[in-house]
């Protein structure tokens, strides 16, 4: 029988309070939290980290759940609206943004083992009209694809598809000259729109991020015959329990909704009927879209840190899970973005990888933003899963997720059982 998150949450402090491993502040960004033991903890640390750029103003609030193995730490700090003065909770209900990309991966990989898809067909087995793309390297200087795209490419962001979002590229430009005035009204239409724009690079050659996991998601849909949210709902988030993760936040859950805040604080997005969260004009996609708690995506993350099965449940076999949290990217090529902090030197299946030479923790952790700054890791060495999540915009603080990530990574290297006695507080 398949918990509820409201359960989950519960269970989660009942541990806590057993194993002396749960520390969670106050609501209040005002209110300091009072630990009963000097802070000698990384979870310390961390917390005073996150909290400062709260009390500073830069974020409203947060949510922070961190767990290895059968200890858990948790922490929510000020607001999840900050105008209305409604406090975050682990109940609070987020745009993850691009953390969208590891479920559609997961959807994918599902369909490889089932025989379904196969790592290297070509894509226009699936969408002949993609077939034909070239390659724009020079403006009006279009190349023929030396190869087809396939499956393995969408996954690993080396299709050569690109995006909108730094408009450096002249495939780049071309995408946003594409998009300026176009609203897609689903994913089908979406893809079909990127039938006749060119690729940043050959199949294989370079890391792009862009409209890739897309392309994925629409071919799920037609192999599957259902559109890409119904297939996440049944083969993911009812398996797993993931009750608040869609494309949609339903009138009853709003009050649970976060406010999204842009540079210096203002309002981009409400939790109203202007949202397109709330008014279904926010359409089912790959790349991303999906709203989620902290504690939803938890149940996720630990299907993966447990080899593709999450209680009784068992959605991936660990091999196929073990091939996503490798580095596939070939010699030389990086998935790092212009101008933004570098996260990961590899790549897998949906996410980032740490090579032997990392950007931040351990080799082997798995770990992605999403644009809203909300952040997930996996440390496979340490049995260890941390996520972070607020709702911001400004990408001026990606930065800040770095920070979490190698605050974590050293909480699950120094960690031990007798640590966790140090970060009981009075609440």
């Amino acid at each position: 029988m398949k918990k509820s998150p409201y359960f989950l949450i519960t269970l989660l402090f009942f541990l806590g309070a057993i194993n002396q491993a749960c520390q969670h502040s106050t609501a209040s960004p005002d209110a300091a939290t009072a630990l009963v033991r000097p802070p000698a903890t990384g979870f310390y640390q961390l917390q005073q980290q996150i909290h400062q750029m709260v009390d500073r103003g830069e974020l409203a609030g947060t949510v922070m759940l961190i767990q290895q193995g059968e200890q858990i730490w948790m922490d929510k700090y000020g607001y999840q609206n900050r105008e209305a003065e409604i406090p975050m909770d682990y109940g609070t209900i987020f745009r993850i943004a691009s953390m969208t990309k590891p479920i559609t991966s997961v959807a994918a990989m599902m369909l490889v083992e089932r025989g379904v898809l196969q790592l290297d067909d070509p894509i226009e087995t699936y969408l002949p009209g993609l077939g034909a793309a070239k390659v724009l390297r020079e403006e009006d200087a279009e190349e023929a694809l030396e190869r087809s795209i396939t499956i393995r490419d969408l996954l690993l962001h080396t299709a050569g598809f690109s995006s909108t979002m730094f408009n450096q590229s002249p495939a780049e430009k071309a995408y946003a000259e594409a998009f300026r005035t176009y609203r897609p009204s689903d994913l089908a239409d979406f893809v079909d729109k990127l039938t006749g724009l060119p690729l940043a690079h050959q199949p294989g050659e370079a890391w792009t991020y862009g409209f890739s996991t897309d392309v994925l998601a629409r071919i799920i849909e037609v192999v599957s015959g259902e559109s890409i949210d119904q297939f996440f709902v049944r083969e993911i988030f009812e398996p797993l329990g993931m009750e608040d993760t869609g494309f949609q936040v339903p009138v009853q859950k709003r009050d649970r909704f976060a406010v999204a805040y842009g540079q210096d604080g203002q309002v981009v997005d409400t939790t109203g009927e202007e949202s397109r969260y709330c008014n279904g004009q926010n359409y089912a996609r790959g790349v991303g879209g999906l709203v989620s708690t902290a504690s939803d995506y938890m149940m996720f993350c630990q299907m993966l840190l447990n080899g593709g099965i999450y209680q009784d449940t068992r959605l991936l076999q660990a091999e196929t899970v073990a091939q996503m949290m490798q580095n596939h990217l070939p010699e030389g090529v990086f998935p790092h973005m212009p101008g933004m902090p570098v996260i990961c030197n590899g790549f897998g299946f949906g996410f980032g990888v740490q090579t032997e030479e990392v950007a931040m923790g351990h080799p082997g952790d798995c770990a992605w933003p999403g644009a809203y700054l909300t952040y997930f890791l996996l440390d496979p060495t340490h049995d260890g899963i941390a996520l972070l999540f607020t709702q911001s915009t400004d990408l001026s603080k990606l930065s800040m997720v770095g920070e979490f990530h190698s605050l974590a990574s050293e909480l699950f290297a120094s960690n031990n059982q007798g640590e966790s006695a140090e970060m009981l507080d009075e609440n």
